[in-house]
């Protein structure tokens, strides 16, 4: 069988200079945010285009070597910016059998940039299906490996793929160096950059988002730790051990999209039932009022409320930056990644409603 995905190049990219942000800070040392992240998996997403027409390239002059050329210039000029995701992990060995982890900033490696095409696949085949498709996880680079990994592969992996009649990126960032908002930092700086190159202005331009830099620190440290930190080797093979545990056959991914009626329907409808209540000076949010709906729905599915001693868990992760005290810069790179728990009764939860689990989520 021919396969889905012909890979036309795979290189490694650098930082366009060698002055880059951070140049001169040769290791990023591991924080326990940071450490905690080490048996899972890359952040992977995808962003997916419509291929120009032929009519549209030709009034722009270009194909897709141009385009391929163009989204690795602006690539290795973003990583001017991103300076540690062109290097490695790197491990020392310590005294009674403990190592250490840190980014190495000065592994000159580069960045996993991989040129592919898939002709046999349209953009309808990865949109119009309930579940995510099996072979978005063949567009996306990284798929399956570990952040500890990341001492021996990139710590940023772009593939774009060429499909029939659209155009993926897929991007992957180890997780232990950098978070979500570092992730979309990047991307969204990426973006930007990509976009100047090619405007009227665009050389001045660039030079500017040059100095919207994120805040590369070696100093992160609560009080009384040392670092860096030490861990046993028998914690880092268990780290090993769970990841390839973790491995299994992927389970269906669905992506629930909701109206901006709907959104504003079930807000709405939150703090309605709220109104009248000890807590009516409270007012719920948009994302509090879906995140409640998902959390009454999934437990009643699960059928949690059929002994009202049952509880209902739900977790969210969320961005510490201005919630950690001292605060960190609002563009500290690295993970700040806080998490929030909320218990109730699952047979309680059900028969309040909506509003009174928006609240319950809204408290914590």
């Amino acid at each position: 069988m021919e396969p889905i995905i012909h890979f036309n190049s795979t290189s490694l990219v650098k930082p366009s200079t060698d002055q880059g942000n951070g140049s001169l800070l040769r290791r990023i040392d591991l924080t326990p945010l940071d450490l905690q992240l080490l048996s899972i998996n890359y952040i992977q997403f995808g962003l997916l285009f419509n291929k120009p027409t032929p009519k549209q390239l030709e009034e722009e002059l270009i194909g897709n070597n141009v385009i391929i050329d163009h989204l690795k210039d602006s690539f290795s000029r973003t990583l001017e910016i991103f300076t540690p995701l062109a290097g490695r992990l790197a491990i020392t060995e310590h005294q009674h059998k403990t190592r250490s982890f840190h980014v190495d900033c000065n592994n000159g490696d580069g960045a996993l940039f991989i040129d592919a095409a898939a002709p046999g696949v349209t953009v309808a085949q990865i949109l119009e299906t309930a579940c995510v498709p099996e072979v978005v996880y063949s567009l996306l680079p990284m798929e399956g490996v570990g952040n500890f990994e990341g001492v021996s592969k990139p710590l940023l992996a772009v593939q774009v793929t060429e499909l029939l009649d659209g155009i993926f990126i897929g991007i992957a960032m180890n997780h232990t160096v950098a978070d979500g908002t570092v992730f979309w930092h990047f991307v969204n700086t990426w973006s930007e950059i990509c976009r100047s190159l090619s405007s009227a202005g665009g050389p001045s331009r660039c030079q500017q988002l040059l100095q919207h830099v994120p805040a590369i620190e070696n100093n992160w440290f609560l009080d009384g730790i040392e670092h860096p930190i030490r861990i046993p080797d028998f914690v880092y093979q268990g780290i090993i051990v769970d990841h390839e545990a973790s491995n299994s056959p992927p389970k269906k991914v669905r992506i629930f999209h909701f109206t901006k009626e709907s959104v504003a329907a079930l807000k709405a409808k939150a703090n309605a039932e709220i109104n009248g209540s000890p807590a009516s000076n409270i007012s719920i949010s948009s994302l509090q009022a879906i995140l409640a709906h998902f959390w009454r729905s999934i437990t009643r599915i699960k059928r949690l409320g059929a002994a009202d001693i049952e509880e209902a868990h739900f977790t969210i992760a969320m961005n510490g930056r201005h919630r950690l005290q001292p605060p960190l810069p609002e563009k500290y790179f690295g993970n700040a990644i806080l998490v929030g728990s909320t218990i109730a009764r699952a047979g309680e939860m059900l028969e309040h409603g909506l509003g009174w689990a928006a609240l319950q989520i809204n408290k914590n």
